[in-house]
């Protein structure tokens, strides 16, 4: 328990710093300006910062992994089932079964 609080507190600690040293920006800037302009020059003369254009660049990556990453899994999952000889798709499973377990492993930490 002791260490479940001193966990939760030294989070608190962290997010209490960053929030106190990135007050001014918030006040100087704005939370609109900050997340809708694309212009980020922080070494500018004013500085300007802007969020938008790695927001959008995220979410075009996120989507085209989706879209590279699902069609490929489920026609690699219909071809274990349905096509693969048993032997290829006994060495395969296992060998995806110790990958998720491995994912599951590193989501826990």
């Amino acid at each position: 328990m002791f260490c479940s609080l001193a966990a939760i507190g030294g989070l608190l600690a962290i997010y209490l710093f960053i929030a106190g040293e990135s007050l001014a920006i918030w006040k100087d800037i704005g939370i609109i300006k900050l997340l809708f302009c694309s212009d980020w020059q922080p070494a500018g003369n004013p500085p300007q910062y802007g969020f938008f254009s790695m927001i959008v660049s995220t979410l075009w990556s996120s989507l085209g992994s989706i879209f590279i990453a699902a069609p490929l899994g489920v026609c690699c999952g219909i071809f274990l089932s349905e096509y693969a000889p048993a032997a290829i798709s006994a060495v395969i499973r296992t060998v995806l079964y110790i990958l998720q377990e491995f994912r599951r492993w590193f989501t826990v930490f």
